[in-house]
């Protein structure tokens, strides 16, 4: 299956620009969830707060306060009064300020949260249904069709906002509430902890329901990216497509389990030494004689290569994120091609064929017809 998914990214080598477009979106939405975000921010209202007066004596305070006039110490709130040599409070105008938002504003603000949480998975589902649609056409049709195979990543993107993006949002609100649901959890857990008397057991049972909703959300997560391969594949919709990829997983969930393993060994390994190596080579860089010494001299090459470290392994996350999304591709249309054949793969390529011991059939299949049909003729 790696073999082939190689070969299909190999293929298709068009496929490495799919996560562009989505990047772009994704940040063209993030600056206008910020912009929006600041202005309901500053939404609210700025006043002076009251100066109220309390604990006159701890502060040896000689003058009782102004009628209609109080002050209250918390900590060491001097910023808002003078104190003359006699230690002496003269309480001032205004206590400093409070800034009051309208609840409606903070329910908007929560509403936006959700709706990055939503948009951000929405975006993620869009790039996942774009590599399968480009990676599917090499499993079911022929590899040497280049007039079809060269439009394969326009004709994936149409299909994809044309036909699937309700299938999308579905997907992707299901995770953005599990993630939204988390997100109060660990605010209820900080809450908790902020508290004096702090509960054993409520913290213990935050704890758990954060387990379980994390745990949840990576299966609603592995769902919706096979049902999202399915619905390329098949055009179906969601619901059909995600209990379909649930059979799907529940009857090879061995094999599955032994490609996923592999799968993540790997393009670990992968990710590790292109962020490894672009390291070493910026750090080999910085340390010639140009850098060491004279105008351009860097005092220490840590930050730099760090820099480099964090880009080249966002850069090779999203590269080898394509080579996931392609080997899903590839094992799910095998396990189609098996379902609908009887367990017999008909359209796998001959790679995958020789992998699994199949090819030899196939070919002695092929050899005995074409032997009858010759028979048949020359009677």
């Amino acid at each position: 299956i790696l073999k082939v998914a190689a070969k299909a990214i190999y293929t298709f080598p068009h496929v490495l620009l799919a996560p562009v477009l989505p990047f772009l979106l994704l940040t063209g939405f993030f600056i206008l969830w910020v912009v929006v975000s600041v202005y309901l921010y500053s939404a609210g209202e700025v006043s002076g707060q009251e100066c109220i007066f309390d604990n006159l004596g701890e502060f040896n305070v000689t003058a009782p306060p102004p009628p209609g006039r109080k002050l209250s110490f918390f900590g060491d709130a001097y910023d808002f009064f003078t104190i003359d040599e006699e230690c002496t409070v003269h309480p001032t105008d205004e206590c400093g300020f409070e800034y009051k938002w309208q609840e409606n504003f903070q329910y908007m603000l929560i509403y936006l949260f959700f709706g990055l949480l939503w948009m951000a998975q929405f975006i993620s589902g869009i790039n996942q249904m774009i590599i399968a649609g480009v990676i599917m056409p090499y499993y079911w049709r022929n590899p040497t069709d280049k007039a079809r195979m060269d439009r394969s990543l326009g004709r994936a993107i149409w299909r994809t906002f044309r036909f699937h993006l309700g299938s999308i949002a579905i997907g992707s609100f299901l995770v953005a509430t599990l993630q939204f649901i988390r997100t109060i959890i660990m605010y209820l857990q900080r809450k908790a902890d902020q508290l004096r008397d702090k509960s054993g057991f409520a913290r213990a049972v935050l704890g758990c329901i954060s387990c379980c909703l994390c745990f949840t959300e990576w299966i609603v997560k592995t769902v919706n990216k096979n049902a999202y391969v399915l619905i390329a594949i098949s055009g179906e919709g969601f619901c059909s497509c995600a209990f379909r990829a649930t059979s799907l997983i529940l009857n090879n969930g061995i094999k599955l389990a032994t490609m996923s393993l592999i799968t993540e060994f790997i393009l670990w390994v992968g990710k590790m030494t292109i962020a490894l190596s672009c390291g070493l080579i910026a750090f080999a860089y910085l340390d010639q004689d140009q850098f060491v010494t004279g105008d351009k001299k860097i005092s220490s090459p840590l930050l730099p290569v760090l820099i480099t470290l964090l880009l080249a392994y966002m850069v090779a996350r999203v590269l080898l994120a394509v080579a996931e999304v392609a080997i899903t591709t590839v094992f799910l249309c095998y396990c189609v091609d098996c379902e609908k054949n009887d367990g017999k793969p008909v359209y796998a390529p001959s790679t995958l064929l020789d992998a699994v011991g199949v090819a030899a059939k196939r070919r002695d299949s092929h050899e005995l017809k074409q032997v009858q049909v010759s028979a048949e003729a020359n009677i």
